[in-house]
């Protein structure tokens, strides 16, 4: 069956966990959000790795040599990638009451570190490391319904959507992101508008999440579409969780399936990865694309998009 939804890079591999179904409580409870309810809201979204993993799903860990070189040309990469300072980790919740019974909660997670580049370097100093200051972010957004309205906060209020993430660099400096599409056996999820794309946690049928078994065979694969001012290739790669060397996540570079002129100064491009199997858990896939300059210029600021989408596998 395929199914195409406006909104950011899902895995129509979505499980159901704790939730009943996608129908709402009958009768509004109450008036206004409270303290205590922001609380509890708050406290079911610390608690949830869909909202709290983004800078480790973002992390590179430290590249191999830790000297400090800066060259004159175009940088001769052998690798690269982020060493996240979790000082700068933070996030921030805001909620916006919709009706008596209705709150959509926006989580902004905010990270920031270090863009390390490993440059070959041709003369007799060797592999040299190049790092960049950056600073990104990522946005979704929930929507709780309240099922009670008793003395335990915490037990009265559900989880009833979840919307797909958008984040980056507050610049993306010429590559921006259009569309997700992600393949799950027959099933077809296009994402376009990550903030407007809600996934219904509940029973299996049209917009709500789907269980996926830990032991599932079909591959998974996803497409992605960029806009980019690049007339090189752009930098652009899958994330998914695995446990691998002690590291949470994995990042793989997705291949250039096509690129067209646009006759403007801009390419539109499509990108592509697959892969098989899922590790139990609650989880976000991302995309992120980066400018090439962005890593091959040293005197280019670090810009980037990432788009991700919450799934869950038991």
């Amino acid at each position: 069956m395929k199914r195409i939804f406006v909104g950011v890079l899902c895995a129509s591999a979505v499980l159901v966990l704790w939730f009943s179904g996608c129908s709402n409580p009958a009768g509004p409870i109450g008036t206004s959000l409270s303290s205590a309810d922001q609380t509890a809201i708050n406290n079911l979204i610390s608690s949830d790795a869909l909202f709290t993993n983004d800078a480790t799903m973002m992390n590179d860990g430290s590249p191999s040599s830790t000297s400090l070189a800066k060259s004159a040309t175009a940088i001769n990469v052998i690798a690269w990638g982020r060493k996240i300072d979790w000082s700068t980790v933070s996030r921030n919740v805001s909620y916006d009451q919709v009706d008596s019974v209705t709150v959509v909660a926006t989580i902004t997670n905010t990270w920031g570190g270090n863009i390390w580049i490993r440059e070959a370097r041709p003369d007799s100093m060797g592999d040299t490391t190049i790092y960049k200051p950056f600073m990104e972010s990522s946005v979704r957004k929930v929507k709780f319904t309240k099922m009670a309205d008793s003395m335990h906060h915490g037990w009265n209020w559900k989880m009833r959507q979840v919307s797909a993430m958008q984040g980056g660099t507050t610049s993306s400096h010429g590559i921006t992101i259009e569309k997700v599409n992600f393949y799950v056996g027959t099933d077809t999820i296009e994402v376009t508008d990550p903030l407007n794309f809600y996934l219904q946690q509940g029973v299996r049928g049209h917009h709500c999440l789907e269980e996926m078994p830990e032991s599932m065979e079909e591959a998974f694969k996803i497409q992605v579409t960029v806009n980019s001012t690049d007339p090189d290739s752009d930098l652009v790669t899958a994330r998914r969780p695995v446990v691998f060397n002690n590291a949470w996540s994995y990042r793989a570079p997705m291949k250039l399936v096509s690129s067209v002129s646009n006759g403007d100064g801009t390419y539109t491009r499509v990108y592509e990865s697959s892969w098989h199997g899922a590790w139990a858990g609650r989880h976000n896939v991302m995309v992120g694309a980066v400018p090439r300059s962005a890593v091959f210029d040293d005197s280019t600021q670090f810009s980037s998009q990432i788009w991700g989408i919450p799934y869950i596998v038991d």
